[in-house]
Parts: C-alpha cells; structure tokens; sequence
C-alpha cells in the first residue's frame, strides 16, 4: 500500500513539473508587470514576447479615443485615404464594400459616439512591431439617411451601448496605428 502511494506521488510530481515547463514567468518592474513568455521551440533573446499591464494613461487614451472617432468618421463620410493608412487591407475592403452599397442606395450614415470607458486590455512590443488590444464601452446612435433627408433607420436617434474590442498594429514609433481587428457587441 505504501509502495502503490509512493508510486502515486512520483506520477504526480512529475505531471506538475511536466506542465510547469514553459509557463509564464512573471518580472515586476516599478513602472508595469512584464510578463516574459518563453516559446517552447524557439529559447532564443528575439523570440521571447514582451506584455506589459500598464495604468490608465489619460493622454494615450485620448489619442484612441481620437482614432476611433477618426476612423468611423471616415467611414461615414468616405474618405478612402484615411481608412487605408489606418486599417488593415481586410478591414479596409469590408468597409469598401459597405460605402460602395450605401452609396449605390443614395444613403449616407451618420454616427455620434460617447465614450464610457476606454481601457488598454494588453500590450505587446515584438523587435519592429508594436500591438495593442483596447476595448472601448460607447453609448453610440446611428442613423441612415436617404437624398430626400429622411431617417430610414433610427428614426428615434436612440443611442445604444455597444463595446469595442480594438486591435491595432504599428510597425515602429514613426508609424501610424492600423485597425487590424474590430468586434463589437451590445454591452
């Protein structure tokens, strides 16, 4: 019986250091907690990721907030410029494809947006890139408009809580943010 428990013990023992390889290791910093992932097939200095949990940094969120608001604003009143520079090649075509449907229709949308809570979810700083997951809670009204000037959709102007989850990429500190992911659900 003591033999079969030992046994037992030793098994389990080595479960858990068997599932411990490869884990998080987690630095603290006095500025953020760094959490330093090793990959598990790569132990090299460029392939370990860096996540930092950083505290509300109004200005930085104030900088989203403006890009969020910029890039809808293009959306709605087509500036195709904008949106390339600041959305992914995917995202750019599905919202293309919208623009183009509500133009063939003789529609225009408008949005107004109020921003609830803005909060930077987890950052990522890789060798030429920087990645950052931001969710933003707005209450937002949206209307469609027809030529003649009737609201088709809205008609109330009822606004309604939604929330964002953002992703955004740039490739250095010199380049602009992109939009390379977007959901949106009620809140």
């Amino acid at each position: 019986m003591v033999l079969l428990t030992l046994i037992v013990l030793s098994i389990l023992f080595f479960i858990k250091l068997f599932n411990e390889f490869g884990k998080e290791k987690t630095i603290l910093n006095n500025k953020a907690v760094i959490k330093i992932i090793q990959e598990k097939t790569q132990l090299q200095p460029k392939s370990i990721k860096l996540q930092q949990t950083t505290v509300k940094n109004d200005s930085e969120l104030k900088e989203f907030e403006k890009l969020f608001l910029d890039i809808y604003r293009a959306f709605t009143q087509p500036d195709l410029d904008f949106l390339k520079d600041h959305v992914s090649d995917v995202i750019y075509e599905k919202f293309c494809a919208q623009i183009l449907k509500r133009q063939n229709a003789e529609l225009t949308q408008k949005i107004e947006v109020v921003f609830k809570d803005t909060t930077i979810q987890k950052k990522q700083t890789y060798k030429t890139k920087e990645k950052i997951w931001i969710s933003f809670k707005v209450s937002q009204m949206s209307i469609i408009i027809n030529n003649e000037g009737k609201i088709l959709d809205n008609p109330n102007k009822i606004f309604i809580d939604l929330c964002y989850k953002w992703t955004l990429e740039r490739e250095d500190d010199n380049h602009k943010w992109k939009l390379v992911k977007n959901t949106v659900s009620e809140c």
